[in-house]
């Protein structure tokens, strides 16, 4: 199976720290910046594991973030550097994130 990464803009709402991932829609959450990107990789390799024990692709059902997130990301790339990026080598894949911060 090919690598998958997953860009990702982190903001704050509603008191936690969140991740909406660009590829595939959805967002992890956590208390803490630094509690982020561990949430997001957490949930991602959850996510890969419950679709391949059911026999499909990863991510199979998720579409694209919307517009408005890929606009935030491509100005976050621009001025700042990730958070942290992340990378795991399960079994089955290479999975790698990037979490840019951006105002909201």
């Amino acid at each position: 199976m090919d690598p998958i990464l997953i860009n990702a803009v982190a903001f704050q709402a509603d008191g936690m720290w969140v991740a909406q991932c660009l590829e595939y829609n959805f967002v992890s959450c956590a208390a803490t910046r630094d509690e982020l990107p561990g949430a997001l990789m957490r949930q991602v390799l959850a996510q890969i594991e419950l679709d391949l024990e059911d026999g499909r692709e990863p991510f199979f059902e998720f579409k694209p973030a919307p517009a408005k997130y890929w606009q935030l990301f491509e100005k976050a790339k621009r001025r700042s550097k990730p958070i942290r990026k992340s990378s795991e080598r399960p079994e089955h894949t290479r999975v790698e994130t990037q979490l840019f911060p951006v105002a909201a």
